[in-house]
């Protein structure tokens, strides 16, 4: 499973693309790693675009699955998206 946050005062700079495209290219040439799947709030259009462009597929989207935190009467959707290493572009 895919975890990243970056602080929105270094967003449009390339750095989430150039560090999630090195972690999943050392995932899959030095671990051995043959799936990556990445969790996205259903509000995160950037999120999502961006592992759209690194070359995932939304597999799924899971409803209500979490509390929010400012009101836990709310639940928050989540995309799932994944990438297999036979399908990975370097």
């Amino acid at each position: 499973m895919l975890t990243y946050t970056f602080n929105s005062s270094y967003q449009d700079r390339g750095y989430a693309c150039e560090s999630l495209r090195s972690f999943m290219k050392y995932a899959f040439g030095y671990l051995g790693v043959r799936r990556i799947m990445a969790e996205i709030d259903t509000r995160n259009s950037r999120s999502y675009r961006l592992a759209e462009r690194l070359g995932m597929r939304r597999e799924a989207e899971h409803k209500e699955l979490f509390p929010r935190k400012e009101n836990k009467e709310i639940f928050n959707n989540f995309y799932v998206y994944a990438i297999l290493k036979k399908e990975f572009v370097q």
